[in-house]
């Protein structure tokens, strides 16, 4: 049983209901006047946690404040925890033979973390429109690459198991999730390749892409080779690797700024891959286009081309070049028809943005309640990797087994975006993990 201190009650009860999911076990509720969250295990010993966040905020004030963004981050360590960072309360700890009490207010912490609200009151964009991973501060203080609330509820689930052993935990299997998004089905289009030798040359004053591009295109050409972007059923196998079918998102929309309009230019006959991927267990998902995100009808429209190509209900989806609205994009998606989304991860930072690797409902501001859609966020692009960071393959299989590590000792999910246009020694790097 839980016994909250009231007010704020919907955020609680969203709290309480995301680490019932997450420890699968069940918690009764009861809010009380009180100045601590009681957790009262079935032998009667009791886990006090202070409720220092909204605690200290009247019913009527909002936390959607930027001053509310902690400005000092502590660090928990003792026999249950190694080194977790507080973001709200202090470091205070006492156990005794029948209670433990914290002045780490791990309720806060993890709404901080999964609802997003500082990406609500912290209104720089960049030119793409997004919140920028260097505003975050799990980035500033260095715990990005962390699962936080995993570790938040970690601690929770060792604390109950110190007190009262004869509580049982449902355990979480991880999934690994390879994922692909098709934002140029091929490298050398009829009508664009000149273009992008042209590129080559007088954009990005590149000799050596301009020849190893036509190098790649006399192998295509002349000797029958494969497009380069032709990696489809090699990014099947990499998920099989994994014991898992992969998720490719297409990007459908109509060519454009950043849009690439492959899909309608391509027969059915000349992308029909997709179709026999998906007989074979894959999963087609929709890659909203550049300027869609905010725009139901754009997201419906380019759902409705792909179903009408592949005959497959289209439910999943990422954003393209990652762009998000906590506040907004989650409604229209939902209003699209898309049931489960997977953007939720930065551009030049690997790692957990909402603190998990798990799926879990996001908070919904406007109704004060879980939205009726799934998060599934993402923890590591291949271009945040090589393109951003500039890894080197040997750098890339480190990163990629760490994150495989955390997900096993976490017990979260690890989605992984690999692009199919990816070069070939990104492949080799997870092959090779």
């Amino acid at each position: 049983m839980i016994i909250s201190p009231n007010g704020f009650t919907e955020e609680k009860k969203y709290i309480f209901d995301l680490i019932s999911e997450f420890t699968g076990s069940e918690f009764k509720i009861e809010f009380q006047e009180s100045q601590a969250y009681k957790f009262i295990l079935p032998n009667g010993k009791t886990i006090i946690i202070d409720d220092r966040f909204f605690g200290a905020l009247e019913e009527n004030n909002s936390y959607l404040n930027k001053d509310f963004i902690p400005k000092e981050i502590q660090y928990l360590s003792n026999d249950y925890a190694e080194n977790l960072p507080i973001l709200f309360g202090d470091e205070s700890y006492s156990e005794v033979e029948n209670e433990i009490s914290l002045g780490f207010d791990i309720m806060a912490s993890i709404f901080f973390m999964v609802s997003r609200w500082e990406e609500v009151v912290t209104k720089e964009r960049d030119d793409h429109g997004r919140f920028s991973g260097n505003l975050s501060l799990a980035v500033n203080n260095k715990f990005i690459k962390r699962p936080v609330v995993d570790e938040y509820i970690t601690l929770i689930k060792k604390l109950i198991g110190k007190l009262d052993p004869c509580v049982t935990f449902k355990q979480h299997k991880p999934e690994v999730l390879i994922t692909s998004d098709i934002d140029s089905f091929a490298k050398f289009n009829s009508g664009k390749t000149l273009k992008m030798f042209a590129g080559h040359l007088l954009k990005r004053f590149s000799p050596a892409l301009f020849f190893t591009d036509l190098f790649q295109l006399t192998g295509k050409r002349i000797f029958g080779k494969k497009d380069p972007y032709d990696t489809f059923d090699r990014i099947f196998n990499i998920a099989e690797k994994f014991k898992t079918k992969p998720i490719f998102f297409i990007l459908s929309a109509p060519e454009g700024p950043y849009n690439d309009g492959w899909f309608a230019a391509a027969t059915y006959e000349r992308t029909r891959i997709f179709k026999s991927l998906s007989d074979k267990g894959a999963a087609l998902g929709l890659h909203y286009g550049y300027f869609s995100l905010l725009n139901r009808d754009n997201i419906r429209s380019e759902k409705f081309e792909l179903e009408k190509k592949y005959g497959i209900p289209i439910k999943k989806g990422r954003a393209h070049f990652l762009q998000f609205d906590v506040m907004n994009s989650f409604d229209i998606l939902k209003q699209s028809g898309i049931s489960e989304d997977f953007t939720l991860g930065y551009s030049r930072h690997a790692g957990f943005r909402c603190g998990t690797g798990r799926a879990f409902k996001p908070w919904d501001f406007n109704r004060k309640c879980a939205h009726e859609i799934i998060e599934r966020p993402l923890i590591v692009m291949d271009t945040t990797l090589f393109g951003h960071n500039k890894m080197s393959k040997t750098q890339i299989k480190a990163e990629l087994k760490y994150y495989l590590d955390i997900s096993k000792k976490y017990n979260t999910d690890l989605t992984i975006l690999i692009h199919n246009s990816s070069p070939k020694f990104v492949f080799e790097a997870i092959e090779e993990v």
